[in-house]
């Protein structure tokens, strides 16, 4: 399900990729050293077990997205993170495009006890947002500053595809977000 959502993005962009050592894809190249989109490795196995060991169960189709890309970047619109490892060996480019931390999600380090019984797993610079998984297995939107929901996705492949709707439509129109 998730390989097919990467083959997508892999299309829509063409050539116009990058591959890091650390098996990260860049595509979208807008100037200099910045990108569009990042796509992560996928995760092992044994590195999935571990973060779960680290933060706690993960919703099951979260984790099934982990193990196809430990998060991603996507069209300047969603950050969703990944396990990070450190930067040990790793180019300052590397460095600058490894996944963001669970715990580097601005609603996530600032206020936790707001967040009780929600699982925070990624934001939006674009509309002021993050996400989350509720109890019942949806994806919340919510605002980063009032904590109130905004939208509700089934799942996140529904949350993908809409995102993946707006991100198409930018890298055709050549009509990218900048954040300067």
């Amino acid at each position: 399900m998730y390989d097919e959502f990467l083959q997508k993005i892999d299309k829509l962009y063409q050539d116009d990729r990058k591959k890091l050592r650390t098996g990260t894809i860049l595509y979208g190249n807008l100037y200099e050293d910045r990108w569009q989109t990042h796509i992560q490795k996928p995760l092992t196995f044994e590195e999935l077990h571990s973060l779960e060991d680290e933060i706690g169960n993960l919703p099951e189709d979260f984790k099934e997205f982990l193990l196809t890309s430990n998060g991603c970047y996507l069209f300047d619109i969603l950050r969703v993170a990944g396990k990070q490892d450190g930067y040990k060996g790793m180019t300052i480019e590397e460095q600058i495009h490894q996944p963001i931390s669970f715990r580097n999600i601005p609603p996530y380090s600032r206020d936790r006890k707001r967040l009780d019984g929600l699982f925070v797993f990624a934001d939006s610079m674009a509309t002021g947002t993050f996400f989350v998984y509720n109890g019942e297995g949806q994806i919340l939107q919510m605002d980063m500053r009032s904590f109130k929901p905004i939208d509700t996705y089934p799942n996140l492949m529904e949350l993908l595809e809409e995102v993946f709707k707006e991100g198409e439509r930018l890298v055709l129109n050549k009509d990218y977000l900048d954040f300067d």
